[in-house]
C-alpha cells in the first residue's frame, strides 16, 4: 500500500473539520497539549498532529524560550511552545507502535513542528 501527500493532507484535515469520520486508531482530547490522531494504513503507524486551534495553541506558539529538555539529549534547543507536551504524546505513539511498523508523522502548523519532534 503506498501513501500519498494528499493522503496525508486529509488526514490532517480531518483533525480540523471531522475527526469522528476516521477510523482512528487513537484520537487525543481535542484539549490535550498535543492534539493528534494515529491511523493504521496497512504497515503504515501514521501520526497527525494539528496545529493552533485555540488560545491555547496560539499561546505555546507566543511562549518562545529555547528549551534544552531534560533527558532529551538528541534534542538540542527547541522552542518551549513547539516541545510542551511531546513526551506524553510519545508515550501514547510508542505504545500503538509496532515493531515492523513504517511509522509517518505529519501535521500542519504547531502540528508540523511536534510532528518533526515527534519522529
Amino acid at each position: 500500500m503506498s501513501l500519498t501527500h494528499r493522503d496525508l493532507a486529509d488526514l490532517v484535515a480531518a483533525l480540523y473539520d471531522a475527526p469522528a469520520s476516521m477510523p482512528w486508531l487513537y484520537l487525543s482530547n481535542p484539549d490535550a497539549n498535543v492534539y493528534m490522531g494515529l491511523i493504521r494504513k496497512g504497515d503504515y503507524l501514521i501520526v497527525t498532529a494539528r496545529g493552533s486551534f485555540s488560545f491555547t495553541d496560539w499561546w505555546h506558539d507566543v511562549v518562545a524560550p529555547p528549551i534544552d529538555p531534560a533527558g532529551q539529549p538528541a534534542i538540542k534547543r527547541v522552542h518551549a511552545g513547539f516541545y510542551s507536551g511531546t513526551p506524553e504524546a510519545w508515550d501514547i505513539i510508542n505504545w500503538h507502535l509496532n515493531p515492523l511498523d513504517k511509522a509517518v508523522f505529519c501535521g500542519h502548523s504547531l502540528g508540523a513542528a511536534r510532528a518533526i519532534l515527534l519522529a
